[in-house]
């Protein structure tokens, strides 16, 4: 009796050590991440990684991705059987193709389990159930949208310093616009007595060029199309884009844009505009900071300031920038992903307004404190330092949901600073600034997968030729509309409008 006794103890002692284990609160999940980030790490957003693992248990492991080459980086991961945990900063066709292909975890049944992500999403959008239906295939559920919060992603900006310099006037035309062109390329707005300046700048995507696009009534993006009587017209084709095409193919002609336009990196881009290269550019909407905060503007040009504009109206009043989608990217978690639940419970956190403020801005108490109301009643970015005195860095590594409402709610009460009014003004532009929206937004058909690449490349190529004048516009353009029909572009739209048509009961044919 005694032996069995013994034994029976022995039993539940053993039986008692995994229960004690796998009930330990201190246990970390690693999960891997996988998206395109030109930004790096540093001993702040180390600070990051402790603070979200000691509020949920995850330490989180970054695949930097290539800006312009992580499609084929993914690829390669799908191939090997390897795929990180999440892959975040997708676009729609690239997370349906491979949920298609079996590659993403089916969250269908998982996805209310974390209560906070239906309501971030549903915070930035008028039509959530919309927003989860291109999130779907086959009616299972594979991703969560990363939300952009509104439409319009792209702002004007000009040196406000070489605009004071030179005495000109806050442009409202066209014609306006590239008399500053001029004066910025002759008349030596950086005062240094040497011819070395342009007009116009960017990088090397031509979306960067929707300003004047915009003034003709067009827009850089194949997937825009205009609307008029009844009818559509793909933008990429119309007599609006070849107007568009005539008038940068002109100045740029006369010297008024930086001829490594079409070759410069993003980083290259804003180096050049710190240096006083350009004093005119167009780009995304919270790269004004970034100018300041990653890239020094204010360090290297101790009198520079910078100056934000509408779009200009064209020859026939025409003026906007092209629209974004809604969801500008998507994030899924792999199929071979060993802890799906954890995966889901980072993403859950970072849908969190605390979780967002940590990845946003770094951990609570350092950088951000709540205040009575529960929302944040002290910013990093207020002062340029934190509550230690440290200077201010990019905390955003890690981030991979957007939450505009939630990122925008302390800029607009900063302290008046040249720093902080660029900020602020970034925020009050996009809710105002015209646009021209994708009448197919959402929709993907088989032929957009299978040509869309292929279009894409046809046209960016001629558009790119056409500006530089290696091709010429009046003697190809004929030509040009019809190769794009022909290698994808006809059976793209074709496929489009007949979807449209279905899904809304509408019966509109293409004008051109």
């Amino acid at each position: 009796m005694k032996r069995i006794t013994s034994l029976l103890l022995v039993l539940a002692f053993l039986l008692a050590i995994p229960m004690a284990v796998s009930g330990e609160e201190d246990v970390i999940t690693t999960i891997t991440m996988f998206y395109p980030t030109s930004r790096s790490t540093n001993d702040y957003t180390n600070l990051v990684v402790e603070a979200v693992k000691e509020a949920i248990g995850v330490e989180m492991v970054v695949y930097a991705g290539s800006a312009s080459e992580w499609k084929q980086q993914l690829s390669l991961y799908i191939t090997s059987g390897e795929v990180p945990d999440i892959v975040a900063y997708m676009d729609v066709a690239t997370f349906t193709t491979y949920a298609e292909q079996g590659v993403w975890y089916d969250l269908t049944s998982l996805i209310d389990d974390y209560p906070d992500i239906r309501p971030y999403v549903a915070a930035q959008t008028s039509d959530p159930d919309s927003v989860w239906a291109r999130m779907t295939v086959d009616g299972k559920l594979y991703g969560i949208p990363y939300m952009s919060g509104c439409a319009c992603k792209y702002l004007n900006v000009l040196r406000k310093d070489w605009m004071q310099n030179l005495g000109l006037e806050y442009p409202t035309t066209l014609d306006e616009l590239t008399e500053i062109l001029r004066a910025f390329t002759f008349d030596d707005p950086d005062g240094n007595g040497i011819k070395d300046t342009y007009g116009y700048g960017n990088a090397s995507s031509i979306v960067n060029l929707t300003e004047f696009f915009g003034a003709f009534g067009a827009t850089p993006r194949e997937d825009t199309l205009l609307y008029a009587d009844g009818k559509l017209y793909s933008s990429v084709i119309s007599d609006e884009y070849r107007a568009a095409l005539e008038y940068l193919r002109d100045i740029y002609a006369e010297g008024l844009i930086y001829p490594e336009i079409f070759t410069m990196t993003e980083t290259q881009r804003y180096e050049e505009f710190v240096r006083g290269t350009y004093g005119c550019t167009t780009w995304w909407w919270t790269h004004g900071s970034n100018v300041i905060n990653r890239y020094g503007f204010l360090e290297a040009n101790p009198n520079g300031d910078i100056m934000f504009f509408d779009p200009v109206a064209g020859p026939d009043g025409y003026a906007g920038h092209v629209a974004e989608d809604p969801i500008m990217s998507v994030v899924a978690v792999s199929a071979s992903c060993q802890n799906p639940e954890k995966a889901l419970e980072l993403l859950n956190y970072q849908a969190t307004y605390d979780g967002y403020c940590t990845v946003y801005l770094g951990p609570e108490g350092q950088f951000w404190t709540k205040g009575e109301n529960g929302k944040r009643n002290w910013d990093w970015t207020l002062e340029g330092v934190d509550k230690l005195g440290n200077a201010q860095n990019d905390m955003e590594y890690y981030k991979i949901l957007g939450n505009n409402p939630v990122q925008n709610e302390s800029k607009l009460l900063m302290k008046p600073s040249i720093r902080n009014n660029i900020s602020k003004e970034q925020i009050i532009r996009i809710n105002t600034d015209p646009i021209y929206s994708n009448v197919f937004v959402g929709l993907i058909t088989p032929e957009y997968q299978q040509y869309g690449s292929e279009t894409q490349k046809y046209f960016t190529d001629y558009t790119i030729k056409f500006i530089t004048g290696e091709k010429n516009l009046d003697e190809e353009w004929d030509s040009y509309v019809e190769g794009y029909l022909a290698c994808g572009g006809e059976a793209i739209r074709q496929s489009l409008l007949d979807l449209y048509n279905e899904k809304n009961g509408t019966n509109l044919v293409f004008g051109n």
